[in-house]
C-alpha cells in the first residue's frame, strides 16, 4: 500500500511527509517533556517538603532557592504545554496542506492524464468510471493518505509517553500496554474482512450509480417522450442507497474502538485506584500517580482509538488506491511507449499528398476487419466525398486519418513521413466537425473558440468563421449574438444551429485539412448546398474530406470514394 502512494504522489509530497514525520518526532518529544513535568509540579504543590528531594536530586538548589522552585516547574510546565500546542498547531497545518497538495496535484494529473490519452482508451473505459475517478476515488485516496499519516503520528506520541510512563512505573506500563494492544488488535482483526467487502461494494455502487446520471441526464429527450423515468429513478436510487448502505455500517462500526478503549481506560484506572489503596501508598503518592495515569489515558485513549479508527479507514478505502494505481500504471508505461518513441516536431503546414497504403483496421474483439488493404492517394486541395451504407467503415476511415487510430497493418503518409511518427504536427493542421456536435454550457463565442482560453480569443477568427458556417443571421436575430448562452450540449438551440457551431469550431482553426463527418445532416438540403459551395469555393489549397449519405450534396466534390466490405473502390 505504501509503494502505491509513494508511486501516484510526486516528489514534492514526498518530501513534505518526510518533514510532517520530522515534526511527529518533535511533538513526541513536547509530549513526554510535558508529561513529565507534571510529576514534580504535583509533587512540590501537594508536599511543599518534596522541594528538597528535588533540588538535591536534580541540582536545582545550585540555581533556585526554596521557594522559588514552584515558579520554576509551573513556569517550565506551561511553556512546555504552550510549545507542545504551537507545534502540534503547526503539524496540523503542515498535514492539511500536504492533503491539500496531493488532492489537487492527483485531481490535475488523473484529469491531464484521461485527456491525453488516445482514442482507443476511450474506446475501452466508460466516462462515468474517469469521472468517478476524479471526483470522489481521488478523495479517498487523499483521506487514506491522511489516515496513514495519522496513524503513524499517533503510534510515534504512543510510543514516546509509554516509554515515559515504563520508566515511571515499568510493570502497571507493560500490563497496559499489553491490555490495549491485544484489544485493539482484536477489534482490527475483527472489522477489517467486512470494512474491505464494504469497500469493494461502495466502489461498485459509486460507478453504477455515476453512470446511471448520466445516461439519465444525457438521454434526457428519450426519457421523457417514453416515460422511462422511474426506471432509472429506481436504478439510481437502488445504487445510491448501496453507497450510503456501506458508509452506515461503516460508521456504525468506526464508534466501536472508541467505546471500547474509554471503558478500558476507566476499568484501568480504577484498578490502579483499588491496588495504591490495598498498598497503602500516602495519599499524595496515590494523587501524583493518578494524576499522571489520568494525563496519560487523556492523551492515550484518543491515541488508541485515533489509530483503530484510521486503520479502519485504511482497509475500507484501499480498492480506490489500487484503482488509481492501476490507471496510474498505464498512464506511466503509455507515456513511455511514447518517449520511446520519438515524435518528430515537423512542419507539415505545407504536403502533396496523403498516402494511404495497404490499410487494415479492425475493432477490439472483433473477428471482421472493417478496412482491408486499402490503398488510396488524396492530394492537396481536392474535395473528397466519402459514401457507403450504415456500418461500412466510413467514419472508422475518418478516425485513420485524423490520426485517432492507428492501422493494424499498412502506413498513412503526408508525402514521405509516417503519421504516427508526427501525430501532433499533422493533428494540428485539421478541422475536424463530428457527426453529433458537443457544445457545452457556455457562450456561442467560447463554443467556436472551444478550449483557447478567453484572453487569447481573436475575434475577427471568429467572425470569419460565422461568416462561412453561414451562421449571420442566426447570431444577428439574438440579443447578446455571440455571448448567448447555448445551454448544455446545445439544448437552447436547433440541431441544424449546433452544426453550423460546430463547422465554425472547426474553421476558426484555418486548417488545412477539413474533415466532415455527416456535419451537414441535420440542415435542409438548399442550405446544405450553399454551405457546402462557399466551403469548397473558400479556400483552394484547403482539402476538404466529408462523409455524407446524401447524393446532392456530391455536386462539388471532385473525387467520390465508396466505401463497401472494408473495400474502397473510386467512381469519380
Amino acid at each position: 500500500m505504501i509503494k502505491n502512494i509513494f508511486l501516484i504522489i510526486d516528489k514534492k509530497s514526498k518530501k513534505s511527509i518526510y518533514l510532517l514525520l520530522f515534526v511527529m518526532l518533535t511533538v513526541m518529544l513536547m509530549e513526554v517533556i510535558s508529561l513529565g513535568l507534571i510529576i514534580p509540579v504535583l509533587s512540590v504543590v501537594l508536599d511543599p517538603a518534596t522541594v528538597n528531594y528535588y533540588l538535591d536530586s536534580y541540582f536545582l538548589g545550585i540555581i533556585f532557592e526554596n521557594e522559588l522552585l514552584p515558579v520554576f516547574l509551573l513556569s517550565g510546565l506551561i511553556i512546555a504545554f504552550l510549545v507542545k500546542s504551537l507545534i502540534i498547531f503547526f503539524m496540523n497545518w503542515k498535514q492539511n496542506k500536504i492533503m491539500y497538495e496531493i488532492n489537487t496535484g492527483l485531481a490535475r494529473f488523473f484529469y491531464n492524464a484521461y485527456l491525453s490519452s488516445n482514442y482507443n482508451f476511450h474506446l475501452e473505459n466508460n466516462s462515468s468510471k474517469m469521472i468517478r475517478n476524479i471526483s470522489s476515488e481521488i478523495s479517498i485516496v487523499t483521506s487514506l493518505i491522511n489516515s496513514i499519516c495519522l496513524v503513524v503520528s499517533e503510534i510515534v506520541v504512543l510510543v514516546g509517553i509509554s516509554i515515559f510512563l515504563f520508566f515511571y512505573n515499568p510493570w502497571a506500563t507493560l500490563l497496559t500496554s499489553l491490555i490495549l494492544i491485544l484489544l485493539g488488535l482484536i477489534l482490527f482483526l475483527v472489522v477489517k474482512k467486512r470494512l474491505n467487502i464494504l469497500g469493494i461494494l461502495r466502489k461498485k455502487h459509486e460507478k453504477l450509480r455515476f453512470k446511471n446520471l448520466i445516461n439519465g441526464l444525457r438521454g434526457i429527450k428519450e426519457v421523457i417522450i417514453s416515460n422511462y423515468q422511474k426506471s432509472f429513478v429506481e436504478d439510481y436510487d437502488k445504487h445510491h442507497k448501496g453507497v450510503f448502505k456501506t458508509s452506515l455500517y461503516r460508521n456504525v462500526l468506526m464508534p466501536i474502538p472508541r467505546l471500547s478503549f474509554e471503558f478500558s481506560g476507566v476499568l484501568i484506572l480504577s484498578l490502579f485506584t483499588l491496588a495504591g489503596l490495598y498498598l497503602n501508598y500516602s495519599s499524595v503518592e496515590l494523587i501524583t500517580v493518578l494524576s499522571v495515569w489520568a494525563v496519560a489515558a487523556i492523551r492515550l485513549l484518543p491515541s488508541y482509538n485515533r489509530i483503530s479508527s484510521n486503520l479502519q479507514n485504511i482497509v475500507s478505502s484501499k480498492s480506490a488506491l489500487d484503482e488509481l494505481t492501476k490507471d496510474f500504471i498505464n498512464f506511466k508505461n503509455e507515456k513511455n511507449k511514447k518517449d520511446n518513441l520519438i515524435e518528430k516536431e515537423s512542419n507539415l503546414s505545407t504536403f502533396k499528398n496523403i498516402y494511404f497504403k495497404n490499410i487494415s483496421f479492425s475493432y477490439l474483439g472483433a473477428e471482421k476487419k472493417i478496412i482491408k488493404d486499402v490503398n488510396f492517394k488524396i492530394k492537396i486541395g481536392s474535395k473528397i466525398a466519402i459514401i457507403g451504407d450504415s456500418g461500412s467503415g466510413k467514419t472508422t476511415l475518418l478516425d485513420l486519418v485524423l490520426g485517432l487510430i492507428k492501422p493494424q497493418n499498412g502506413e498513412i503518409l503526408i508525402d514521405e513521413k509516417n503519421i504516427e511518427n508526427h501525430l501532433k504536427g499533422w493533428q494540428k493542421n485539421i478541422g475536424y466537425v463530428p457527426q453529433k456536435i458537443y457544445l457545452t454550457d457556455d457562450t456561442i463565442k467560447k463554443n467556436i473558440a472551444f478550449g483557447v482560453p478567453e484572453s487569447e480569443i481573436n475575434v475577427m477568427k471568429i467572425e470569419r468563421a460565422i461568416r462561412l458556417a453561414q451562421l449571420n443571421n442566426f447570431i444577428n436575430s439574438l440579443n447578446r449574438g455571440i455571448d448567448t448562452i447555448v445551454g448544455e450540449d446545445g439544448i437552447k438551440i436547433s440541431g441544424g444551429q449546433r452544426q453550423r457551431i460546430g463547422i465554425a469550431r472547426a474553421l476558426y482553426r484555418d486548417p488545412l485539412v477539413l474533415v466532415l463527418d455527416e456535419a451537414t445532416n441535420a440542415l435542409d438540403e438548399e442550405t446544405e448546398n450553399t454551405l457546402l459551395t462557399d466551403l469548397i469555393k473558400s479556400n483552394n489549397d484547403r482539402t476538404i474530406i466529408m462523409v455524407s449519405h446524401r447524393q446532392s450534396a456530391l455536386k462539388d466534390f471532385n473525387s467520390i470514394l465508396s466505401v463497401k466490405n472494408g473495400s474502397i473502390t473510386q467512381i469519380k
